[in-house]
């Protein structure tokens, strides 16, 4: 029986498929929004009704496009897909530990 060597180490599979879990979450979040502003599409909205498609759809940009790039980058194996892509998950996990310690002080 022969062994067979991986081309790729598994964190580089797994470092693809968080980044795009990560990519389809915030454009599934981005397309709420503009389905639920369509769904009242004969109404003028105020800034306030605006903000959160406008907000997520920041985000999005700023982060999809770099998981892109960095997928991109680690399927070609590049050194900037390494250090892209360990930034976006660092970023990522930055945002959300910020929003759970502003969940925990909140409650206090």
């Amino acid at each position: 029986m022969e062994t067979t060597k991986l081309k790729r180490p598994p964190s580089v599979w797994m470092t693809q498929i968080v980044l795009i879990l990560i990519s389809l979450f915030l454009v599934a979040v981005v397309l709420y929004y503009v389905v639920d502003l369509l769904r009242y599409s004969g109404t003028q909205h105020k800034w306030s009704e605006l903000r959160p498609l406008f907000l997520s759809f920041v985000a999005a940009v700023v982060v999809v496009v770099p998981s892109m790039l960095a997928f991109v980058g680690l399927m070609l194996r590049k050194p900037f897909g390494r250090w892209l892509g360990g930034i976006v998950l660092f970023f990522v996990a930055a945002i959300c530990w910020l929003v759970m310690l502003g969940h925990i002080l909140n409650s206090l």
